[in-house]
């Protein structure tokens, strides 16, 4: 009995380990027939008619790429270029109780009268038809999707994604994280990756 308990105690704590794993918050996926040559040179995709918060991400997004080592460079000398958009998705959360649906069925209830022949309807409580249906609610959630192309595909005309990478922040919609899930993105540039990534200051 002594002999198994500390085999019994380390499969206890990996059950609750697990069971308190927080989900997935960046996943990358790649295209491996498009990535031959390895990435060092990229360009940022053009924008047409970029608002400022777009123009600072871009910002964010080159001086990050710089950061961890790959050259930012005109189109004309890259190799792939990468395109960064905020993104607001939807996520649902249960809220209030369960809503019990049904149909109010008439009880008849005679009139006094000699003939007894007429009737009124009387409202009882509902008599419930379906099961109960509990409420969502739909909430916004923060993210960063970048996306990356082979420069001479876009020459081309074929906007082909050959990395896909999105990290969500949650609820939080905070310009501060967003130099931490530009870094988490980058770490995983070109790579396949599903994971937990700390994205707060």
């Amino acid at each position: 009995m002594n002999r198994l308990s500390p085999i019994i105690a380390l499969l206890s704590a990996a059950v609750l380990l697990a069971g308190c794993a927080a989900p997935p918050n960046l996943i990358a996926r790649r295209n491996r027939q498009s990535l031959a040559i390895p990435i060092q040179k990229i360009s940022l995709l053009a924008r047409r008619n970029s608002s400022p918060a777009e123009a600072a991400l871009d910002r964010q997004l080159a001086a990050e790429l710089q950061r961890q080592g790959f050259e930012v460079v005109a189109d004309t000398a890259s190799d792939y270029a990468i395109a960064a958009n905020a993104e607001i998705n939807w996520s649902t959360v249960p809220g209030g109780p369960a809503e019990a649906m049904g149909q109010y069925y008439p009880t008849p209830l005679p009139l006094p009268s000699p003939s007894n022949f007429g009737y009124v309807a009387r409202y009882e409580q509902p008599i419930l038809t379906e099961p109960p249906r509990h409420r969502v609610e739909h909430i916004p959630t923060y993210g960063i999707r970048l996306k990356l192309y082979r420069t001479p595909d876009l020459k081309q005309g074929r906007f082909e994604t050959i990395w896909d990478g999105y990290v969500d922040a949650g609820l939080q919609s905070k310009p501060e994280l967003i130099p931490n899930m530009l870094r988490n993105l980058c770490a995983h540039l070109g790579q396949d990756f599903v994971g937990h990534q700390k994205i707060t200051p």
